[in-house]
């Protein structure tokens, strides 16, 4: 085959080189030859060696060193990658492409606002081209910069009107901004050109998640793990919605899924075994955290169930909630998350441990609302009767917070304007309880809404 055929090339032309280096040891051309044929052929750990020898030889060659960057990056070795682009740019500041690799590593490690730099520094170097554009409009999307990341993907698709990853980047900034038909058109684009496009295929079928037309993201999911079953992104998506469907038993396999993603799971190893559904009376459970607050809070509501099962739980939260979970759940043992976790956590008298979020597996196998308690979390009384009455200021209409705004998901998100109709509400008193700085949409609420708005501290 053609396959065969070339990587018995690859295998003759890695022969030609190290018979040279044996004749001479010095010459750094051919260590750099041999390290770009080795890692074509896919021989990454000879290849990163070939290329340290080009740099051994020759410190000034800030190509070798790139190269170098890029192959450790493939192994896996970010800092040393990064280092190794850090030289070449040390060597020759001018470098747009050791820019461009160092912005790709960034990203990949969640450094977004630096890769951000280091796309611009490159495309200001003279990087013009379609990846360039490409990568810094999804770092763009993930810091929120919606708009930008538009006008970077467009520009990937002046410079290449074939490139199907554009084409579905900029299809997903569109569904961001609930642009949904144009969204769908750009993904439909994607396709025409590759048909196996996984991102096209995963993004669709988000936004016909959001358009209600759950049966067509589902074959859209579907689709894209046929092309590539070990691609965790659509088993994630697949099982969001399958849980929001109530097909709780599939949905719950694929969320085990997320642990390959890059949706912020905080993965951690514990000695203990794992729980899979076994008897827990009279056993220890470790439950510890992997995802933000919110997600934390909303899982928690599954910690009643496993004191009814009479096992001793004991539960691993974000600082900020150890106190709420004290009040709420009196038999637990609460432990602030730490790194590495508290030496309590890895005693061997507790008999399993599980993440917070595939409790659902076991505890929710079906959508019986009796499941569900009804409320499980238990406010600190003072405080809440000191901040009820520092609101309330002698006024005895309903309190009622508001909050518009996911940092996360613009689909979750809506101007504060357009709750005005609440201000209207008789006997109502809102209360902002939004994270972040949003003084410019208070101040334009409040003057010209409803002046007696009163704000969190």
């Amino acid at each position: 085959t053609n396959e065969e055929q070339v990587t018995e090339i690859f295998a003759d032309a890695a022969k030609s080189y190290r018979r040279a280096i044996t004749a001479d040891a010095g010459f750094p051309d051919v260590n750099f030859n041999l390290g770009n044929v080795l890692k074509a052929d896919g021989h990454l750990e000879e290849a990163a060696s070939a290329f340290s020898d080009a740099v051994r030889i020759n410190p000034d060659d800030a190509e070798a060193y790139i190269n170098l960057g890029n192959t450790l990056n493939m192994l896996g070795d970010t800092v040393a990658a990064l280092d190794a682009l850090g030289q070449a740019l040390q060597i020759n500041p001018g470098l747009a492409r050791a820019h461009y690799n160092i912005g790709n590593i960034l990203c990949k490690i969640g450094r977004v606002d630096d890769a951000v730099t280091s796309y611009r520094q490159a495309i200001e170097l003279g990087s013009d081209q379609a990846d360039v554009h490409n990568n810094l409009g999804e770092a763009l999307v993930k810091q929120g910069e919606i708009d930008t990341a538009i006008k970077h993907y467009s520009r990937a698709l002046e410079l290449d009107p074939a490139k199907a990853d554009a084409l579905s980047n900029l299809g997903n900034a569109h569904s961001k901004q609930g642009n949904f038909e144009v969204a769908l058109d750009h993904f439909r684009q994607s396709l025409d050109i590759d048909p196996g496009n996984i991102g096209a295929h995963s993004n669709m079928g988000n936004t016909l998640k959001y358009c209600g037309r759950f049966d067509e993201a589902l074959a859209c999911y579907r689709c894209a793990i046929e092309f590539d079953a070990e691609n965790p992104v659509p088993h994630h998506n697949l099982s969001m919605l399958l849980l929001l469907l109530g097909q709780m038993q599939e949905g719950w396999q694929e969320y085990e899924w997320r642990w390959n993603s890059e949706i912020g799971v905080l993965k951690r190893d514990f000695p203990q075994a794992l729980w899979q559904g076994e008897d827990l009376a009279d056993k220890t459970i470790l439950v510890w955290r992997e995802q933000g607050v919110g997600d934390v809070i909303l899982c928690a509501g599954m910690v009643p169930a496993l004191i009814a099962a009479g096992v001793r739980v004991i539960l691993e939260c974000d600082p900020r909630l150890v106190n709420l979970f004290e009040r709420s759940f009196p038999d637990v043992t609460s432990i602030a998350l730490t790194d590495p976790p508290a030496p309590q956590l890895l005693a061997d008298n507790i008999d399993y441990q599980i993440a917070i979020g595939s409790l659902g597996r076991w505890l929710r196998k079906t959508t019986d609302q009796q499941l569900v308690p009804t409320s499980y979390l238990t406010a600190d009384a003072v405080k809440r009767d000191d901040l009820r009455e520092s609101y309330r200021a002698g006024d005895e209409r309903l309190l009622v917070g508001v909050s518009w705004n996911s940092v996360s998901d613009n689909l979750k998100s809506l101007p504060l304007l357009d709750l005005s109709p609440l201000a209207g509400v008789p006997g109502v008193k809102l209360i902002d309880l939004q994270y972040g700085d949003t003084q410019v949409e208070r101040a334009a609420f409040a003057t010209v809404l409803y002046p007696g708005l009163r704000w969190l501290p």
